[in-house]
């Protein structure tokens, strides 16, 4: 009853391609004996996985052809040496606001497997940021349980889809003296942020003029490096604080008969301008009397039509050009006593000469000629007056002065002529007057006022004279012949 001699060797085997193992009898029995010869052999494991991984007892039984056994146990070291198959896949990576984001091996693993089982992914970059934009190259390692790996390679594609962070400022501006400004869209922004950085700024509207004054919507858009956008709306205020450009000339005026100038501020303006428009043109002063005669400083006001002023001061000078209104008495004739002269008068002191002038209330310089105090002999002379006001303008008026003898008794033929009816209505008759030369003949009152003048019928005896339009009083007829004078008195009832 003697056993079998069993023998085992340990060994060492590999998982295939389908993660088994198997053995057989004669992998482990390492030269068992029986005298009597061996019947079977038997292992009581012989088939291996991923499950039996590393040493594991097998026992090998041997059997003799009389029925004895014995057994011994080997040790089977199971191996996995087949690395994982690693399998990648693409994809795309959005950052997040801040600009960043981060991947786990899961995300681009695209079904890398192994018979026993991975353990373990890695990738050799799991973090992304604006400086990643774009492609990149991400290694995937894959570890089984038994140490074994493999790697691929992902594109990681970096996407920034986060739009800027755009805030709007609304802010003032004031035209230019040209009534426009332009502004940048950098004036607009309040602090626009993007974590990948802004590449442009835009506004719907940089340029304004007098049209835009007051609130204006416009809109700031940012957009990023990687052209995602944003927008938002501020108010520009346009405002005119720019005054009008003014310009004064200097000017003279007249003053009229009446004494009085009146002047408007388009005579004074001398081209103000104003980008916008000017609303109203003023002066201070617009009315000048004689009390201003000379230079007089007058300011002219410009306003535009958002309320700006700006002013000027011309030179009005004011002149007086206008000469005295003189009044010389009517053509007067004066009688003598026979042998006598006749002093002239002052006419104007006296008032016979009268004179009126816009400035000037009280005329004090005047001339006349023949001057006040001649002596003048019988005839017919020119008396000429002439007045300056304070200003230098003048004016003169002239008449006619007859001086002749009383009753004109100079001429006996003239002491014949007949004067009839006396007194009269409407006409009277001057008779026996054919031999004496009758060159005139005027009708003066008794102040000396010439009143009417009549014409003469030459060598006619009598001649009949028309006073209807004479009014009643008492009055002198100067009848001027060739011998000298002579005057009859009559009555006009």
């Amino acid at each position: 009853m003697v056993a079998p001699t069993v023998v085992c060797t340990d060994i060492t085997i590999q998982l295939d391609n389908s993660g088994s193992a198997s053995i057989t009898v004669d992998d482990i029995d390492n030269g068992s004996t029986d005298v009597c010869g061996i019947a079977t052999r038997s292992l009581d494991v012989s088939t291996f996985n991923c499950s039996n991984i590393g040493p594991n007892n097998v026992t090998l039984t041997v059997t003799d052809a009389n029925g004895n056994s014995a057994s011994c146990t080997a040790v089977v070291t199971v191996q996995d040496t087949i690395a994982p198959i690693a399998v990648c896949q693409n994809i795309t990576l959005p950052l997040d606001a801040f600009g960043m984001a981060t991947i786990s091996a899961m995300q681009v693993d695209g079904g890398s497997s192994d018979f026993c089982g991975i353990v373990s992914r890695s990738i050799d970059v799991s973090s992304f940021d604006c400086s990643n934009l774009g492609a990149n190259a991400v290694q995937l390692t894959v570890m089984d349980g038994s140490g074994n790996m493999d790697s691929c390679t992902a594109v990681v594609t970096v996407e920034d889809v986060t739009p800027p962070n755009v805030i709007c400022q609304n802010i003032t501006v004031q035209l230019d003296a040209s009534g426009t400004v332009t502004i940048n869209p950098t004036d607009l922004d309040d602090g626009s942020t993007d974590a990948c950085g802004i590449a442009t700024y835009a506004i719907s509207n940089n340029f304004f003029n007098c049209n835009s004054i007051g609130a204006n919507s416009v809109v700031l858009t940012v957009t990023d490096t990687s052209g995602n956008s944003s927008s938002c709306n501020a108010i520009v205020t346009v405002e005119d604080n720019v005054a009008p450009s003014v310009s004064c000339q200097d000017i003279t005026v007249q003053l009229d008969a009446s004494g009085t100038v009146f002047i408007n501020p388009s005579n004074v303006n001398s081209g103000s301008s104003d980008a916008c428009g000017i609303a109203t043109i003023n002066i201070d002063v617009n009315s000048f009397d004689c009390s201003d005669i000379g230079m007089n400083n007058v300011t002219l006001t410009v306003t535009d039509v958002n309320g700006n002023s700006n002013s000027c001061v011309a030179v009005v000078t004011v002149v007086d050009t206008v000469d005295p209104l003189i009044n010389c008495p009517s053509n007067q004739f004066v009688s003598i006593p026979n042998g006598s002269t006749y002093t002239l008068p002052d006419y104007f002191t006296s008032g016979m000469a009268t004179a009126s002038d816009n400035c000037t209330s009280a005329i004090s310089v005047w001339s006349q000629n023949p001057a006040p105090g001649t002596l003048l002999d019988p005839g017919t002379y020119t008396i000429s007056v002439t007045v300056e006001d304070d200003n230098g303008n003048s004016d003169s008026c002239n008449f006619e002065l007859s001086v002749g003898f009383d009753l004109g008794l100079h001429d006996p033929e003239a002491e014949n002529i007949e004067l009839y009816p006396n007194p009269a209505m409407s006409s009277i008759k001057l008779s026996k007057i054919g031999a004496i030369g009758i060159e005139n003949i005027s009708l003066y009152d008794l102040t000396g006022r010439l009143v009417k003048e009549f014409p003469v019928l030459p060598g006619a005896d009598s001649q009949e004279l028309d006073i209807s339009e004479v009014a009643s009083n008492v009055y002198l007829l100067l009848i001027r012949t060739e011998f000298g004078l002579v005057t009859k008195q009559f009555i006009k009832e």
